[in-house]
């Protein structure tokens, strides 16, 4: 049985910093749903108690963002070990995040004057290669957020999954945009607004 703790007891803070960091890595690499399933996982106090690195997990839970600490590192590597979330990068990391969701809408706007004047043309395959907007996000022209933000509003996904030949990495391209466009927080209307009064 689960000892019962104090809600401020550093051992149920860091039992809860492991349960969401299992739930994302599990969302971001399995067919596990954070969303459908409320980011709730099977994994006992115990096996939490034993793991060498619960030491680590109680001063991520002490840490007032924890969650999108984890979040915004998983997006990047979701294989990183939690001890790997308190280095600089991690930090770096977390804290661009946090200022591209501050303002999305404004860093979506900010970021439609790379892509082609001609709105259709930033998505349409030829010969079975990437459509543009898919090289601008490999280049790191673009972020993940803006990547996964247009291609949701443009409905592109069933159009390529037919047309792009490459069947290895473009998969995953758009497994990330599946996983990752749920967390995103924006107005929808807003944003067409925005790109509206950009391309047309």
């Amino acid at each position: 049985m689960r000892p019962v703790l104090q809600p401020n007891s550093l051992n149920e803070i860091g039992y809860n910093a492991y349960i969401e960091y299992l739930a994302l890595k599990r969302h971001f690499t399995s067919s596990y749903n954070y969303h459908k399933y409320n980011g709730k996982v099977n994994a006992s106090y115990d096996s939490f108690l034993s793991r060498k690195d619960a030491f680590s997990f109680q001063k991520l839970g002490k840490q007032r963002d924890y969650q999108n600490i984890i979040l915004s590192n998983m997006v990047k590597n979701p294989k990183i070990w939690v001890g790997a979330l308190f280095e600089q990068d991690a930090r770096d990391t977390y804290l661009k995040w946090k200022q591209i969701q501050a303002s999305i809408t404004h860093h979506v706007e900010d970021s439609l004057s790379v892509l082609d004047d001609d709105f259709q043309e930033n998505f349409i395959v030829r010969d079975g290669q990437y459509p543009h907007i898919v090289d601008l996000f490999l280049q790191k022209r673009i972020s993940l957020e803006v990547f996964c933000i247009l291609v949701k509003i443009s409905n592109s996904e069933p159009y390529w999954k037919q047309k792009v030949v490459d069947k290895v990495i473009f998969p995953d391209i758009m497994n990330i945009v599946e996983k990752y466009y749920p967390f995103l927080d924006f107005s929808s209307e807003k944003m067409k607004k925005v790109i509206k009064n950009h391309f047309f």
